[in-house]
């Protein structure tokens, strides 16, 4: 249910990317289950389908999304149960993953900087072996006659 009401539908969309640490809106339109011009149509007519924020997002604090309200979020360390943002339950979980993915293209970047030296030496040594091959083969032209 899209609801067009006093709150500014491109700052929830920007607190909710805050929370998620996204950037994009097609990366936000994912998370959400819906199409990435879902999200500029929020913005162009501002309204948002507040069920579907509620029940995707009902783990952060929605004070401080529809809000903007970081009274609570100060507070954290005296009410355990406020969600701030910056949390996010898959965060963990994806960080870990690019973190692996990170060492991993690290390490695929260092085997093509080995394979091109091991390439480069190869070439030199191919190089020599055809001037030697043309030298042997001027030097036995040179003996038949």
């Amino acid at each position: 249910m899209q609801v067009n009401n006093s709150h500014n539908a491109i700052l929830i969309i920007n607190r909710l990317k805050l929370i998620l640490e996204i950037d994009k809106d097609a990366a936000l339109a994912d998370y959400l289950g819906v199409k990435a011009n879902t999200i500029s149509t929020w913005k162009s007519r501002n309204t948002i389908d507040y069920n579907l924020l509620i029940a995707k997002c009902d783990m952060f604090d929605l004070n401080f999304i529809l809000k903007g309200d970081t009274e609570k979020l100060h507070s954290k360390q005296i009410n355990s149960d406020v969600k701030t943002p910056r949390t996010c339950p898959n965060c963990a979980a994806l960080n870990s993953i690019l973190k692996a993915t990170e060492k991993a293209l690290e390490y695929a970047n260092s085997e093509i900087i080995a394979r091109k030296e091991t390439i480069m030496l190869l070439t030199d040594r191919i190089k020599d072996l055809t001037g030697k091959i043309s030298i042997s083969e001027n030097d036995q032209y040179m003996q038949k006659q």
